[in-house]
């Protein structure tokens, strides 16, 4: 008798809206991978040695050429992280750190209930580098913090919800 012989009760999950602290934590995650794929560009930068952190600022700041690489690195780790969530959570529902933390994102648009590439983009519009998108990453997590349903700011815009899956045995 094999293990898939026995008659065992399935378990059961219970699905709720995925608490403020796990998305964060699974944001984390994610941004500690982007940062990892991101690491030659930001190794593209010498830092000086031997000085204070005041004037490495002062060294990288100061120069029109060095604020115009830092520009590009900033755009292309921008793109990078886009492609990364925008693809990943487009494929699967969900992204690296989500799985870890047991989230997953839904539709809630009555057209389309499988998640599109246009709600993965709008959910993720706070990683271009332009103000006003970068404003997005102070104003989503307030909204998710305080929000009943624990939604950001791009959540209701997107027509997605992030949720978990708690077991109920």
């Amino acid at each position: 008798m094999a293990i898939t012989d026995l008659n065992l009760p399935k378990r059961r999950y219970m699905k709720t809206d995925a608490h403020w602290a796990k998305r964060i934590l699974a944001f984390l995650i994610d941004i500690m991978i982007i940062s990892f794929l991101t690491l030659p560009l930001q190794s593209a930068i010498p830092v000086p040695q031997n000085m204070s952190f005041t004037d490495i600022i002062k060294t990288m700041f100061g120069s029109p050429e060095m604020q115009g690489k830092l520009f590009m690195i900033e755009l292309f780790s921008a793109i990078i992280a886009m492609l990364y969530f925008i693809i990943i959570e487009y494929k699967l529902g969900q992204s690296i750190g989500k799985t870890i933390m047991g989230l997953k994102i839904e539709s809630e648009d009555k057209n389309h209930k499988e998640l599109t590439l246009w709600q993965m983009f709008l959910r993720n519009l706070f990683f271009v580098p332009l103000i006003p998108f970068n404003l997005l990453a102070v104003i989503d997590p307030v909204f998710m913090i305080f929000r009943k349903d624990r939604k950001r700011f791009s959540d209701m815009f997107s027509k997605t919800k992030v949720v978990e899956y708690v077991p109920l045995n």
